[in-house]
């Protein structure tokens, strides 16, 4: 939510097209110059654009799928399953912002349970390789054993004041439920929702 571009990530024509699918990639903004909800309003605003302009770009108005990896999973979850009305943005307002499906890639899904969750997890993780610790303000990192890992990252403890999740807030997670309700995916679940592939790994 605080960086990357729409060019951040594969070739997204190579890997799309080849299937015989058109791929729109599009940038959202960024904290600390918004918080949540900002960014799923911009996602609903560029599948309206994307819905408004179809004939145009030789696009099939009738079957638009969203894809985000991690921050992007989540904001795509968002758009895909709130109501129309909810997070719409501005533009093309007379276009749906629905999506037919998505395909959520390690996007989290409950800021509010993320660190028990992980807590939990941690006798099953494998060590930290090195390369990936680094020194920061933030929570004390261990290995998968429990031993430490001699450094700290950036981000570990989701509810830190200054995680990505927070940062997107514009709190500390569980200072601020209820916004961090209405961030995650999960609050909107429900039979009306697109069918979506999620994807998780190392």
């Amino acid at each position: 939510w605080f960086a990357g571009t729409r060019v951040t990530g594969p070739d997204f024509r190579r890997f799309f097209a080849e299937h015989g699918f058109a791929m729109a990639s599009f940038d959202y903004r960024l904290v600390p110059s918004v918080t949540f909800p900002t960014p799923v309003e911009d996602v609903k605003t560029a599948v309206r654009w994307l819905r408004a302009n179809a004939k145009e770009q030789g696009l099939d108005a009738a079957r638009i799928g969203m894809w985000g990896t991690s921050s992007g999973g989540l904001l795509a979850s968002v758009a895909a399953l709130t109501p129309a009305g909810m997070f719409e943005g501005q533009g093309n307002n007379d276009q749906s912002s629905a999506v037919q499906c998505v395909l959520d890639a390690y996007g989290p899904t409950d800021f509010l349970v993320m660190d028990a969750q992980a807590e939990a997890e941690r006798p099953k993780l494998q060590p930290l390789h090195p390369a990936l610790v680094r020194v920061s303000p933030t929570s004390e990192i261990r290995t998968g054993n429990g031993a430490p890992a001699g450094g700290r990252v950036a981000g570990f403890t989701h509810s830190d004041p200054e995680s990505p999740e927070s940062r997107l807030l514009g709190a500390p997670v569980m200072t601020v439920p209820e916004k961090a309700k209405a961030a995650n995916p999960v609050t909107y679940v429900g039979p009306n929702a697109p069918p979506f592939l999620i994807m998780h790994g190392l």
